[in-house]
């Protein structure tokens, strides 16, 4: 699988976090999830945690304890990914941070999702999906004047949170050798910005398969061919561009 070689330590909890290295997990990635002790019960298997935690293996370790720490940074050393969403002031306190973990291992990628970012004012608050919906305005969208603001059905900060970080974290590693012989990113030819990368098809199918073939087009690039295999002449096509019917792509 295209991760097949990537170990991931998951120090995240709740929703956000263990979205991410789910879709990590999925496309084959080593994912070790490092838990508190005293997590674990019959929804680890059923519900929602069953979704979100699968494909993982589990590590029970105690962060207060300075042994628990010696093991993770252990880990983090033979890493090549490590995923956490504390607050960032946690981090720093167990010197389990980026700037710490990196020096013993370079090229660690670490990814770090929060409520508030790991600047500024608010960056120490705690910062749920209801919270951000709240603050961001997202509720007020849903709401009417006999309810008030209500919350969206599903968490949709925390899902784009996890998404976008493991987003990031492929972006990171698009370098490496394997993830360009997996074909998990490829180069086009832009007419208008010329060459730039784009992700792949982390899924193949050998009787279906999937190709990237061309990149995205601007806005009308194909106007004119569609409307000639329609059969409009040259004439019939620079009357409706005229007439502000269709638009050809500008700036090509």
């Amino acid at each position: 699988m295209p991760l097949s070689r990537y170990r991931v330590i998951d120090l995240t909890t709740v929703r956000s976090g263990p979205t991410c290295t789910k879709i990590l997990a999925d496309l084959g990635g080593d994912v070790l999830r490092v838990e508190r002790p005293g997590d674990s019960g019959r929804d680890r298997v059923f519900f929602d945690q069953g979704d979100l935690q699968r494909n993982k293996k589990s590590l029970v370790l105690n962060l207060q304890h300075p042994k628990g720490v010696e093991i993770l940074r252990a880990l983090a050393w033979r890493a090549d990914v490590v995923v956490e969403n504390y607050r960032p002031d946690v981090k720093h306190r167990l010197a389990i941070d980026y700037e710490t973990l990196s020096r013993e291992n370079p090229r660690l990628v670490y990814a770090s999702i929060s409520g508030f970012g790991q600047t500024g004012p608010y960056r120490d608050r705690p910062g749920y999906d209801q919270i951000v919906q709240g603050m961001s305005g997202l509720m007020s969208l849903t709401g009417t004047a006999e309810t008030a603001p209500l919350r969206i059905g599903i968490p949709i900060g925390d899902l784009l949170a996890g998404y976008f970080a493991a987003l990031g974290i492929l972006a990171a590693v698009f370098a490496d050798p394997q993830v360009v012989q997996s074909r998990l990113v490829h180069e086009l030819s832009h007419p208008l910005w010329g060459l730039h990368k784009v992700t792949g098809l982390p899924v193949r199918l050998h009787r279906t398969p999937a190709e990237v073939k061309t990149p995205a087009p601007l806005p009308g690039a194909h106007t004119r061919e569609v409307l000639v295999e329609l059969g409009y002449d040259g004439d019939a096509i620079e009357t409706l561009l005229a007439d502000g019917v269709v638009e050809e792509a500008k700036g090509a």
